[in-house]
C-alpha cells in the first residue's frame, strides 16, 4: 500500500504559459482563469508560484472549481468568502504570508483538503471546527502555541500536520479524533515528545513511505506523560 500525499492527486492544471515581463503576475493569474472559467470542464486551477499579492477576486466566477493552488506566492490575507457559493474541495495556500484563518473560511463547507503550512498564523480559530468534511489538515510551519479543543470535531480528519509551530500543549478531546491515522508533531519541543515516539516526519511518511506512527500511540503517550504514568513502551523496555 503506498500512501500518496493529497498534493500528488490527479488534477487537470492549466499550462504555463510564457507571459511578457511587464505583464506581471495579475495578469497571468487572470489568463488562466478565464482560460479555465470558457473551458468545458474546470475542475482545477493552478495560481502557484505567480508572485501575487491577494487572491484575485475573479475567481468568484468559477464556482464549481474543486482544487485551487495559491502556493508560494506572497498573499497576506484570505478574503472574505461569506458570500462566495464556492465547491471546493482542496485549498493549498502553503508558503505565503497569510497571518489570520478567517472565520469565512469555515463557509467551504465541502472542503476535503487544507494547506496552509509555511504562513504566520498564530491561532487556531474555532470555526474551522465547522469544516466537517475535512480529511486532511496541514498547518506546519506556522507561529502556532496552542490547539483548541473545538479540532476535535473534525470526525472525518484524517491527517493532521502541526509541526515546526510553539505548541505548549495538546488538548485531551484530540483522542476523539477516531479517524486520525496521521498525526504529525515534530519539532514542537515544549511538548517534550522524543522523536522516537512520534516516529517518521511527514516527508518521511509520504515522500519515502515509511509507515506513520499510530495517531493514538502519540497521544497516549503524551498523555501518560503528563499525568505522570509510565508509558508503555518505556514499561516494556524495563521489562525485557
Amino acid at each position: 500500500l503506498r500512501l500518496v500525499h493529497p498534493s500528488a492527486a490527479r488534477t487537470i492544471l492549466v499550462p504555463r504559459m510564457p507571459t511578457k515581463r511587464e505583464n506581471g503576475p495579475p495578469v497571468e493569474a487572470a489568463r488562466r482563469i478565464e482560460e479555465v472559467r470558457l473551458s468545458y470542464r474546470y475542475d482545477a486551477l493552478d495560481l502557484s508560484e505567480l508572485g501575487l499579492t491577494a487572491i484575485p477576486g475573479s475567481l468568484a466566477k468559477l464556482k464549481y472549481l474543486e482544487t485551487l493552488r495559491l502556493s508560494a506566492n506572497q498573499i497576506t490575507a484570505i478574503p472574505d468568502l461569506a458570500e462566495q457559493r464556492w465547491h471546493l474541495e482542496n485549498l493549498f495556500l502553503s508558503g505565503n504570508k497569510i497571518a489570520v484563518i478567517p472565520d469565512s473560511l469555515a463557509q467551504l463547507r465541502n472542503l476535503k483538503t487544507l494547506n496552509l503550512s509555511g504562513n504566520r498564523i498564530t491561532t487556531i480559530p474555532d470555526s474551522l471546527a465547522q469544516l466537517e468534511s475535512l480529511e486532511y489538515l496541514n498547518l506546519s510551519g506556522n507561529q502556532i502555541t496552542a490547539i483548541p479543543h473545538s479540532l476535535a470535531r473534525l470526525k472525518r480528519l484524517q491527517t493532521l500536520d502541526l509541526s515546526d509551530n510553539q505548541i505548549v500543549a495538546i488538548p485531551h478531546s484530540l483522542v476523539n479524533l477516531e479517524s486520525l491515522t496521521h498525526l504529525f508533531l515534530h519539532r514542537n519541543p515544549d511538548l517534550g515528545i522524543p522523536a522516537e515516539v512520534l516516529g517518521p516526519t511527514f516527508n518521511e511518511v509520504f515522500g519515502q513511505n515509511k509507515p506513520p506512527k499510530p495517531a493514538k500511540e502519540i497521544l497516549a503517550y503524551y498523555f501518560a506523560q503528563r499525568s505522570g504514568a509510565q508509558p508503555q513502551n518505556e514499561a516494556k523496555l524495563i521489562l525485557v
